[in-house]
């Protein structure tokens, strides 16, 4: 669980002289100049050259030019002769003002690559358009000071090393006046120099490492000549430099460790049809408008009550006041009625666009903190503007991630825990119109709520650890009273939002994160599903994170028809429909946590549902599903053509029937014309105009569009208002909508207006109920409910009457709620065996359906049953374990619940032991089988078998997770002799199993076969001993021919590099490496060697498959040991050289204090000491008794040997002793391994139990004796 803290009401202690104060050092002066101090400032000489883009924008014959673009163009268009001198007044470059001036909404060579890339793939992310737009501080950025610190170096030795003079040079422009170059110098006549330091190479001392890369910029064919990698963005950069500056020659310098290691000169490549196609690629159309794009759009409602401060800096009025920041002030300026729309309309925060415009060139309360600061020192460093300006990208940052991730959480709980509900809110603004503030939500009538998740204290379980920090955002003193550290930014923040409320906050600090816990509890995923809606022809993705790193990733897809590819709404099930694997290929994991599905929307077939599962060894968890479905829009349906004459007064309601479209479309209205504003402040469809005046007269029609494209109805209404127009009941120009589906929370208007002479009034009511106080409001055109709840569903009747009659209409709201559901428990331990029932609440309106997941997929087991909310396990299994999920889905939302569940194992007495003894007159015909007659044993699979040297192999097998348990596994091998020899099959009828000693733990599934003979042909098989003592074998192997490898040569295959080690608990640790794959070799997985570091023993050895994989757990270690850990790649012929050593530790055990004394005996036991005297006789004897049982055991068996043997003869020679080494794996799908425990040889325990021979357990007569002997001892 996520803990918190309720801090209560903690009233404000600001006096009015402070508010006062606060707001004058904080005031509008102050917050405007920030945002016109972020201009680097030009020289005049060189603002009459460069053609500042962004003044071009703010001027007055922009702000009234029709073709805006056309005349952008014309603006910036350049010459040679101006280019030169823009060269000339940016030399110096980043450390010129007027470089950064010039460079300013322009796109320069060095993005060249990624523009090409993305209008290729036709995928432009937003962090594409931020990164043209320099929206990223690149100040820290370890790489790029890496280069600006060794550039002059590598200038420097690039002269001495060629005897070249490189000139200096600034920004060179294209003749567009929008791309641009700046190279790092020119070289004699017809050259540049281009200076390369790759940070990636800092600490290589030669280029051989870097050339191996095949994404190095770079690479030597066989003439050892330079070949520059056209899929590099440098490639792209050097290429747009050439032809900008109309040089030939590029001569490339390369660094390393930070000296100069080689320089090369290139020719330009690109032909001119290649440059027109180029520009044509990357034009002004494209730079222009990637400028554009950055910013968000608001709502047409919201563009009417935010005052927009770009959109002001930008108008006409603006540029020609005199006094700009008067004029600024004026239209800034808001009064109480329209802070309480701005705030109604940017509810939701971030996910609402209309709050990103509201917040844009605004000061938050959030960074008033550091606004005073600055001020207090006077001291306003670049950063400050920056981030007054939202200039950093917060999207990666861990702790602003972690803060959005938890923040619902803890809101909930924050409701459960006090019995407070909470109201969302939106975006509150000051009177000024420049300061603003957004909290978490209001809480009563006089208070808000603010949530904190401190990212510093996310792994602390109690705020002990937090509060002695005295830079913590809060403290305790002596009355345990919370007080707010004043020299905190939170402070500061909690002031701001306080004006209006007597409660400044109500905290609530998020410290727990989710630790290491099970997967119902804790794993789950941090992205949220979503509707997704794509254009034919264009590319998407989808993004699966989760909180903990997982093992995998898979992803399922439920395909929608192709008549319901554009409908978010068609229903899928998740319990019936069928759903598909995707391709590995299609997805890839971009951060550990995060695996990204790459889709591109070629056909409808691409619709329908796509859930992430996240795999954590044998546990899995699903994800709520993807819904992506294709945007399309029909035609306008038929419709009438309407003429309505009305008096003035009148409320005219009339609706332009949508088309088909996907997703929905906005409807635009237009009068004789030209674009009309809507008229009520209301979303709606319908053109609403109330108290209609002759000024409203004119022709309609409407427009309707999405992201595909527009359409224009052919419809058209004439509406004419004139007070002499006849007297007329009541009645609809258009009948109202009947049936309106709703959602819990939503706001709705029930459309109903009439129109008649005389002005007919009107009046609601609710057939099956009342309509609700408080949240409901009669308004032109309708009525508004707020906040729908269940109690709101139901039919609504509207009545319009006047003195000529009456019109009446009926409304059927349907109320729908997302599902929830509640499971009594989240984790569950059962025995294996033991019936188990579960049952969670749920609910939802409509019914939701429910479906069953138990690690990742539906349960489709015989021992399973589903009804509804409830699932039985009868009785419960082994492969019952895991992550059982119960899906909820109706109309309105998808969720999900999980619970973890352990099964306990049976021990292996109670496998194998009836519970009743077994009847005497069956004790001379014992029968194994008989102990589970429903249980089967079933055999290993055929060996698999890599050779690793001259005289050794692995054997790699799986085994299927269901029959009898198995005890132990032995590895058999028949020699068929020489490969040189050609009669291999009549050699092998003579030749005879032979059986490897070590006894195998039934969790392995991998053995080291050693003292093999080179050059001969073998075949292997697996034996496995079940739990009622019988065995079964596994199929024999294919013949396996064991070359004699020459190891004196260099190994081929890839040697892994172990990049780090992490302890997961007390048995377990977990590796990660990395393997770069070599030219023309496959490797087939790894083979993970460890041992104890204090041990002077053998590794053992455990195998994981792919060559994909990068991680690995080794679990059931000793606790609080440090292990040695070298890995190797194999494939199936070889294994390659061990790599470096790796130390890894598990943690240690919890200490356990015992009692330092124990009580002594009480006199009243002495009766008991003297029957426990008894019970020691009692022992003694039976103790004596199974030792004489037991010899006599051991001579009946010595004297039938012996009979045996004069009978047959000698069986032959008696196999071979433990091997030294012994290679163990982990079962293939949880990629976890058994500990050596107990003296070992090769890594197996010493055979201590049972030998299989070369029939093993299988002689009839043998086991039949064995199982009488067995018999007469359990009585």
């Amino acid at each position: 669980m996520i803990g918190f803290i309720y801090v209560r009401g903690i009233y404000r202690s600001s006096t009015e002289d402070e508010i006062i104060q606060f707001r004058a050092e904080i005031g509008v002066t102050n917050v405007v100049g920030f945002t016109w101090l972020l201009r680097p400032e030009a020289s005049e000489e060189a603002r009459k050259i460069i053609a500042d883009i962004e003044e071009i924008l703010q001027s007055l014959e922009y702000v009234q030019a029709i073709d805006k673009q056309k005349f952008l163009l014309e603006k910036c268009r350049i010459d040679e002769a101006r280019i030169k001198l823009v060269e000339a007044c940016t030399r110096g470059q980043h450390v010129n003002e007027n470089w950064h001036v010039a460079r300013k909404h322009r796109l320069t060579a060095s993005r060249f690559g990624m523009v090409l890339s993305a209008c290729s793939r036709r995928r432009f992310p937003p962090s594409l358009f931020k990164n043209l737009a320099e929206g990223y501080s690149l100040d820290r950025v370890a790489a790029v000071q890496w280069g600006k610190t060794h550039e002059k170096t590598a200038l420097r030795e690039f002269e001495e090393a060629t005897n070249l003079k490189v000139q200096e040079t600034g920004f060179w422009l294209e003749e567009s006046g929008f791309l641009g170059a700046s190279p790092d110098g020119l070289v004699e006549e017809d050259g540049i120099l281009e200076i390369k330091c790759p940070y990636k190479y800092r600490d290589t001392d030669s280029l051989s490492e870097a050339l191996k890369d095949k994404k190095y910029f770079y690479w030597r064919d066989e003439n050892e000549d330079i070949n520059l990698n056209s899929n590099h963005n440098y490639y792209h950069q050097v290429q747009g430099q050439m032809h900008i500056t109309g040089r030939k020659v590029i001569k490339l310098a390369d660094v390393y460790k930070p000296k100069l290691s080689n320089y090369t000169a290139l020719s330009r490549s690109s032909t001119e049809d290649e440059i027109i196609q180029f520009r044509a690629e990357i034009g002004v159309t494209n730079v222009v408008g990637f400028t554009w794009l950055l910013r968000p759009e608001a709502s047409e409602e919201a563009r009417k009550i935010i005052a927009d401060i770009e959109e002001i800096l930008q108008s006409l009025e603006y540029v020609q006041a005199i006094d700009k920041q008067k004029f600024l002030l004026e239209k800034c300026r808001i009064d109480e009625a329209r802070i309480k729309l701005v705030e109604a309309c940017t509810r939701g925060q971030h996910v609402n666009e209309n709050w990103h415009v509201a917040r844009k060139h605004r000061l938050t309360a959030s960074r008033f903190g550091m606004v005073l600061s600055a001020c207090s020192r006077r001291r306003f460093p670049p950063s400050l503007f920056k981030n007054l300006a939202e200039g950093y990208s917060l999207d990666r940052v861990a702790a602003v991630q972690w803060g959005k991730t938890h923040e619902k959480t803890a809101l909930r709980e924050f409701e459960e825990a006090t019995n407070l509900k909470v109201q969302e809110t939106g975006f509150w603004l000051e009177e000024s119109g420049f300061l603003g503030a957004s909290p978490d939500g209001l809480v009563e009538e006089d208070g808000i709520l603010e949530i904190k998740c401190p990212y510093k204290y996310r792994d602390t379980d109690s705020l002990s650890e937090a509060l002695k920090d005295k830079k913590y955002f809060y403290w305790r003193d002596e009355n345990e009273d919370i007080n707010l550290n004043s020299n905190h930014n939170y402070y500061h923040q909690g002031c701001s939002s306080m004006d209006g409320f007597r409660v400044i906050c109500i905290l609530v600090a998020v410290l727990a994160t989710t630790g290491r816990a099970t997967a119902a509890d804790h794993v789950r995923m941090v992205t949220k599903a979503d509707l997704i809606t794509v254009p034919l022809n264009f590319d998407t993705s989808i993004v699966c994170t989760m909180n903990i790193v997982p093992d995998n990733f898979q992803w399922k897809f439920y395909p929608l028809s192709r008549r319901q590819a554009s409908n978010p709404k068609a229903h899928i099930s998740l319990t019936h429909s069928h759903f598909e694997i995707i391709d590995e290929r299609k997805y890839e994991i971009t951060q550990k946590k995060t695996s990204t599905l790459n889709l591109q929307a070629k056909s409808d077939d691409i619709a329908g549902d796509y859930q992430c599962l996240a795999y954590y060894g044998a546990s899995v968890v699903a994800s709520i599903p993807w819904r992506l479905t294709i945007a399309n829009i029909s035609e306008f349906p038929p419709q009438e053509k309407i003429d309505v004459t009305v008096i003035p007064g009148n409320t005219v309601n009339w609706r332009c029937e949508p088309p088909e479209a996907n997703p929905e479309p906005y409807i635009d209205y237009h009068k004789n014309g030209v674009y009309v504003p809507p008229f009520v402040q209301v979303v709606t469809k319908s053109l609403i105009i109330p108290n209609v005046t002759s000024g409203n007269s004119g022709s309609y029609t409407c427009k309707a569009g999405n992201v595909c494209t527009e359409k224009f109805s052919p419809v058209l209404f004439n509406l004419k208002v004139d007070k002499r127009a006849p007297r007329e009941p009541p009645k609809f120009i258009v009948r109202p909508r009947s049936v309106y589906n709703v959602t819990k929370g939503d706001k709705v208007l029930l459309e109903c207006s009439a129109v008649g002479n005389p002005l007919p009034k009107v009046v609601w009511r609710k057939i099956t109920g009342i309509i609700p106080e408080g949240r409901s409001e009669l308004t032109p055109g309708g009525l508004i409910i707020k906040n729908i709840s269940a109690s709101d569903n139901g039919i609504y009747e509207c009545t319009h009457d006047n003195s000529l009659g009456k019109v009446v209409h009926s409304i059927t709201l349907n109320y729908n709620e997302a599902p929830t559901i509640n499971c009594p428990q989240d984790s569950i331990d059962v025995n294996q065996g033991e019936d188990l029932e579960l049952e969670c609440t749920v609910t939802g309106n409509p019914d939701p359906e429910i479906t069953w997941f138990l690690n990742g997929f539906v349960t489709k087991d015989n021992k399973i049953i589903t009804e509804g909310n409830k699932i039985f396990f009868k009785p419960t299994e082994k492969r019952h374990a895991g992550n059982l999920q119960v899906f909820a889905r109706n109309i309105a939302g998808t969720v999900y619940s999980s619970i973890s569940i352990k099964v306990i194992p049976l021990s292996t007495t109670q496998d194998n032991v009836s519970e009743n003894p077994l009847p005497p007159t069956r004790l001379h015909r014992p029968n194994s089988r008989k102990f589970n007659k429903h249980a089967k044993m079933y055999p290993p699979s055929k060996p698999n078998i890599t050779g690793i040297s001259d005289e050794a192999v692995v054997l790699r097998w799986t085994v299927q997770n269901k029959g009898l348990p198995i005890q132990f596994f032995k590895v058999q091998y028949k020699d068929f002799g020489p490969a040189n020899q050609h009669d291999h099959h009549n050699k092998g009828k003579g030749s005879k199993w032979n059986t490897d000693n070590p006894i195998i733990e039934p969790h392995i599934r991998s053995y080291q076969v050693n003292n093999l003979k080179p050059d001969h042909v073998y075949r292997f098989r697996i034996a496995a001993v079940y739990s009622n003592s019988d065995n079964k074998n596994s199929p024999n192997s294919d013949k396996f021919h064991l070359r004699k490898l020459d190891f004196d040569k260099r190994n081929p295959l890839p040697v892994p590099l172990i990049t780090k080690t992490e302890s997961i608990n007390t048995t377990a640790v977990k590796i990660y490496w990395k393997c770069e794959p070599s030219i023309n070799i496959t490797i087939d997985g790894f083979f993970v060697n460890y041992n104890s570091a204090s041990s002077a023993g053998d590794y053992t050895k455990a195998t994981v498959d792919g060559p994909q994989t990068n991680s690995f757990v080794l679990s059931h270690l000793q606790p609080d040991t440090v292990y040695d850990i070298k890995l190797q790649s194999f494939n199936s012929k070889s294994a390659s050289d061990f790599s470096s050593i790796m130390k890894a530790k598990t943690l240690g055990l919890a200490s356990t204090t015992l009692s330092p004394r124990e009580p002594p005996p009480s006199s009243a036991n002495t009766e008991t000491a003297g029957i426990s005297k008894l019970y020691v006789f009692i022992a003694a004897g039976v103790l004596g008794a199974c030792g004489v049982l037991f010899a006599a055991i051991g001579l009946l068996l010595f004297c039938r040997k012996q009979s045996k043997q004069k009978k047959t003869g000698t069986r032959g020679d008696h196999d071979k002793a433990c091997d030294d080494h012994h290679h163990i794996q982990a079962d293939a799908t949880e990629y976890v391994v058994s500990p050596k425990s107990g003296p070992r040889t090769n890594g197996c325990v010493a055979p201590n139990r049972i030998t299989i021979t070369a029939n093993p357990l299988a002689d009839a007569d043998n086991k039949k004796f064995l199982a009488r002997i067995f018999s007469r001892i359990r009585i």
